[in-house]
């Protein structure tokens, strides 16, 4: 430790982001993929469950907004709020009701 300096305080970046930044990053992008992909797959359940066959272009089209476009936007969204991961609000939103319906289902 000379100069008093120590090699170990230095900031690590990756891609020129520092690691705190990357981290948040992939926490928007993982909240945003997950909303998408929870948002898809309890629209397709639904869908299931009413019995309703929709036509190729329409599960095409759903897919495509429901797990790129959302998540997409979902992202970018939270990039331009000034409070970090908005959207995780949102997730949680989703999950709370998804979870007590699980719960209520599983005990008859």
């Amino acid at each position: 430790m000379s100069n008093g300096t120590d090699p170990d305080s230095t900031d690590v970046t990756y891609l020129g982001l520092s690691r705190k930044s990357l981290l948040l990053e992939l926490a928007r992008a993982s909240y945003a993929v997950g909303i998408g992909t929870a948002v898809t797959t309890i629209l397709v359940f639904g869908v299931y469950v009413l019995g309703i066959e929709p036509p190729g272009v329409v599960l095409l089209t759903g897919f495509s907004v429901g797990l790129v476009f959302l998540p997409a936007g979902l992202y970018l969204y939270d990039r331009c709020r000034e409070r970090d991961l908005v959207i995780a609000d949102l997730g949680h939103a989703i999950v709370r009701p998804a979870a007590l319906l699980y719960r209520v289902l599983r005990n008859p």
